[in-house]
């Protein structure tokens, strides 16, 4: 059985991209509720915190997007560990913070395992485009909300975590 012990995390390179694409189709956006209206929903969510008007201190933010993980690959600690892995990555490159817009329960529950705060909520339930309701909540899997999601890195960062 394959772990997160087991990955090999690097950095993506111009060539991989189509590789990327397609696994983003068959493995993010299956599972995402937000299918056709993803871009519209991440736009309100961009724009609804100014974090550096909120964290004066900070002048590099990480942006994690799109976290995802095969199905069959869920609750192995994969996902937890392509955020570390990010985070420690981002670390290097000065990063003081990092963000998320978390429009499903799966990554939502991740980030606050890992000590991410939720700055901002979007509520599917009345959220609207061109004043119509767009979501079906009921068939969400129990997804209700999105969510601006921040966790502040420090120094300790920059080394690897430890299994939780």
């Amino acid at each position: 059985m394959v772990d997160s012990d087991a990955l090999k995390y690097s950095i993506l390179k111009k060539e991989e991209s189509q590789e990327v694409v397609d696994f983003l189709a068959q493995h993010f956006y299956p599972r995402e509720p937000l299918v056709k209206t993803l871009h519209t929903v991440l736009s309100v969510l961009e724009t609804a915190v100014d974090f550096f008007k909120c964290y004066q201190n900070v002048d590099r933010i990480l942006e994690l997007a799109m976290i995802t993980v095969p199905e069959k690959m869920s609750g192995r600690g994969v996902g937890r560990r392509l955020v570390q892995e990010s985070e420690h990555l981002a670390c290097q490159q000065g990063c003081q913070l990092a963000t998320s817009q978390a429009t499903a329960v799966p990554s939502q529950k991740l980030l606050q395992r890992l000590g991410y705060e939720s700055l901002y909520t979007l509520d599917y339930t009345t959220f609207e485009i061109a004043g119509e309701r767009v979501f079906d909540v009921d068939k969400m899997l129990g997804t209700t909300s999105a969510k601006v999601m921040v966790h502040e890195l420090k120094p300790e960062d920059k080394q690897l975590h430890s299994k939780e």
